[in-house]
């Protein structure tokens, strides 16, 4: 039996049909579970306030929120457009509510296009992406569940050279195979993109920004935007194919 997918072709071949019986019922649903999921969040600190009168006072929290947007609020806008080619409309929802998206739900989504032989981009590929993520994130409550059981003796008999390297290279390692994967198909595209990043991080140890992880923010934003540009210009001069 071939990979490829065969997904039904009267909703994926009509705009009007993807947009009333996908786009609308997952942005709703979406938007929806993303709400609910901020209101929960801070009902723990509404109930210790109503409660036992514990609020900190707005001269703590204002700072604290001032260090958490500029340590992590790039991200929250560089992040989205970054994985939502992979992602697609729903698994964008799902992974940014799970959370791991950069550690696993991307890793998923790319593995499954791979496998199912499907076309970057491509409405096919979205529906791929959603049950990927979805697999990823109840094999993640799985492993998750059984790691809090057995983790803690695992690592406690672990050296801790092998610790330390796996909080080195884990990361690393998922991303060099996610940069492979593509890397393979548009070699044009992404060698001169690898070079210029690897610049930059060369570059970087040269410059002292007053707030530490700044930097890493910024190599983000530039390496971003080169790849955007690049990518458009080799498109507009034939040199890489469009996505259908």
């Amino acid at each position: 039996m071939s990979n490829n997918v065969d997904i039904n072709n009267t909703l994926l071949s009509d705009p009007q049909n993807i947009k009333e019986r996908w786009l609308r019922p997952v942005n709703r649903m979406g938007t929806i579970t993303i709400l609910l999921c901020i209101l929960v969040t801070f009902l723990p600190s509404i109930y210790l306030n109503i409660r036992y009168d514990a609020f900190i006072g707005w001269d703590s929290v204002f700072p604290a929120l001032l260090l958490v947007v500029v340590v992590f609020g790039v991200n929250w806008f560089v992040e989205p457009i970054s994985f939502y080619p992979v992602l697609g409309n729903a698994g964008s929802y799902m992974g940014w509510l799970a959370g791991s998206v950069a550690q696993q739900r991307a890793p998923a989504a790319i593995v499954a296009r791979e496998a199912m032989e499907v076309e970057q981009g491509s409405q096919e590929a979205e529906v791929v992406s959603v049950v990927a993520v979805a697999g990823s994130i109840v094999s993640n409550l799985i492993v998750l569940t059984v790691t809090c059981f057995v983790g803690t003796a695992i690592i406690n008999v672990l050296p801790e050279a092998i610790l330390s390297g796996i909080a080195a290279y884990v990361l690393p390692a998922m991303f060099g195979a996610m940069l492979a994967m593509f890397g393979a198909k548009e070699p044009l595209l992404t060698i001169p993109v690898f070079a210029v990043m690897i610049g930059l991080h060369y570059l970087s140890k040269f410059i002292t920004l007053p707030i530490p992880t700044l930097m890493s923010t910024l190599l983000v934003l530039v390496s971003l935007a080169f790849s955007i540009l690049y990518a458009r210009a080799l498109y507009k001069k034939g040199r890489i194919n469009q996505v259908k």
